[in-house]
């Protein structure tokens, strides 16, 4: 995951919550509750798209074999 994400990420959380400790929720809340299950779910969404990325190159891969194999056995009639 981008660490560049992470921090903006936590940094905006914060600024935006209003932790300054008189009222409502404070850091550990943010933290535990929010920037943390998004981190896992950037985590793992990161994870499937990569497997996704990886999986359409493979079949581009067949599909430019089967195009070239083709094209020969045209050339060759």
């Amino acid at each position: 995951m981008n660490l560049k994400l992470l921090i903006t990420l936590f940094t905006l959380t914060i600024a935006l919550s209003g932790c300054s400790g008189g009222y409502g929720a404070g850091h550990w809340f943010h933290i535990l509750f929010i920037i943390v299950p998004v981190g896992v779910i950037l985590y793992i969404l990161n994870k499937k798209i990569d497997e996704i990325s990886e999986s359409l190159f493979k079949i581009e891969d067949k599909i430019s074999n089967t195009t070239s194999k083709m094209e020969k056995n045209d050339k060759k009639k």
